[in-house]
């Protein structure tokens, strides 16, 4: 059986594993015996209304709310993308692309040519937090249901440009680094391989395994650049995008919903942890990507537990799909009824309840 991270118990039944949170690996759970029970969501108030705004049909159906494309460090077009969702069974689909959006003329000619999908505008946007000791870090905050306007293209392209900047010192940086471990070659070599991209990590991963350098992508970041495995190579980009407050008020203003992305990447002890996700409250932040496949059971689990249900948001569920590695799949299957649930705080601009003994307050 195919292998990968342990997808989440939301379906009610366990995927495999004992709860440890290190990096173990679990046999795959059968997609098609896991999508028909999920578990305490299903049982909440939150979950039930979502239920009430969609058809009978479309329950059952599944969602991924975090996927890239050629638009920036995935390996597929968007077509070839939503192609390939629509093979595996996944209807309901969100781009998000780091710091850009499809162009409406985009998303309209892939409405035309998958009519049967739910597409929807998104984005993965650099934000700047600031820890309790004082440094700055980047995270990402998922925009979902953005609206298209010219204030949101202009800022998450001066948003791009700075992180672009920073991204070009870093990747010189590293293969700095690279060379000194016995590599040779030179920042203009990879530009020179992928001539019409931007050069970040992932383009540097490619060139490492076109050269054979390094046996796969995945190989590279664990053992080289990634931020967390053995980095033997990595260098931390500087922190020059808008700050956290910015990148949710804009999303906000565009009548999106703002979601906490992946929060376990981010390398944070505990306390800093709390404070990123009590901060991101503070701050207008809506929801929260609890359903994260490449995370094991126990990690969602927390997420979905202790940090969506005691802070009031909601809940998000995506792949982070790129193409390039194994346990980045479109194997989970999620229900729509989470994306439907996320479409209608951002019709409402508000945060949710979760219980039905709530409802009142």
């Amino acid at each position: 059986a195919r292998r990968e991270y342990i997808i989440s118990d939301i379906y009610g039944r366990s995927c495999g594993g004992s709860g440890d949170i290190s990096e173990q690996k679990r046999e795959s759970a059968d997609p098609d015996h896991i999508s028909d029970e999920f578990c305490s969501l299903r049982q909440t108030a939150y979950f039930k209304r979502g239920m009430t705004k969609m058809k009978t049909k479309e329950w059952k159906e599944f969602c991924d709310l975090h996927l890239h494309t050629t638009n920036s460090d995935g390996k597929y077009t968007p077509y070839e993308l939503a192609r390939l969702c629509m093979d595996k069974g996944i209807q309901t689909i969100a781009f998000t692309d780091h710091n850009v959006m499809l162009t409406k003329k985009e998303m309209n000619a892939l409405r035309e040519k998958f009519p049967e999908m739910h597409l929807i505008d998104g984005s993965e946007i650099s934000a700047a937090h600031q820890l309790l000791s004082g440094k700055m870090k980047e995270i990402h905050i998922l925009g979902l249901f953005l609206k298209p306007t010219d204030r949101l293209e202009k800022f998450l392209l001066q948003n791009k440009n700075r992180v672009e900047g920073e991204t070009k010192t870093q990747i010189k940086e590293m293969i700095a680094l690279l060379n000194g471990l016995g590599m040779n070659f030179t920042y203009e070599n990879v530009a020179e391989m992928f001539p019409e991209k931007i050069i970040g990590r992932m383009e540097l991963a490619r060139f490492l395994t076109e050269k054979g350098m390094v046996r796969t992508e995945e190989a590279v970041f664990d053992m080289y650049i990634g931020d967390s495995g053995e980095k033997r190579a990595y260098v931390e980009r500087s922190v020059h995008c808008a700050s956290m407050k910015k990148v949710i008020a804009e999303i906000l203003e565009a009548d999106g919903v703002p979601v906490l992305a992946h929060v376990f990447n981010y390398g944070f002890p505990p306390h800093e942890r709390n404070y990123l996700i009590k901060t991101f409250v503070q701050e207008g932040g809506l929801a929260i990507e609890a359903f994260y496949s490449p995370y094991m059971e126990a990690l969602q689990q927390y997420l979905y537990l202790f940090c969506a249900r005691k802070r009031g948001l909601g809940v998000s569920a995506g792949s982070d799909f790129h193409g390039f590695f194994e346990h980045h799949s479109l194997e989970c299957r999620y229900p729509a009824a989470i994306a439907c649930l996320l479409g209608q705080m951002a019709r409402e601009k508000k945060g949710i309840v979760w219980d039905d003994d709530r409802e009142g307050e």
